[in-house]
């Protein structure tokens, strides 16, 4: 089997994945204010956790300056920041 190749079961598990999201997304408790802070707040602990792993991957893969595998990181906790200031209560 090729590398690149998808078998029938990934897709029904892809499919069941999808199915599950769009079921969530239905209850509407993607629209409350509070489950939006916590999703961005854990996205924001995922990435101070894992800072020194993300860099280092993004280092290796795209063998970038010191400075600019640090940027990706801080870039992605500074858009946790903004989108958490967008929001609006209600």
């Amino acid at each position: 089997m090729k590398p690149d190749t998808i078998t029938k079961s990934q897709v029904n598990s892809f499919q069941g994945l999808f199915d599950r999201q769009r079921n969530l997304f239905a209850t509407g408790v993607t629209r409350i204010y509070e489950w939006r802070i916590e999703q961005l707040d854990r996205m924001g602990r995922l990435l101070q956790e894992n800072e020194k792993s993300l860099q280092k991957a993004v280092a290796q893969d795209f063998k970038t300056a010191t400075q600019e595998y640090i940027f990706e990181t801080f870039a992605c906790m500074g858009e946790v920041m903004y989108q958490k200031s967008q929001l609006k209560i209600g």
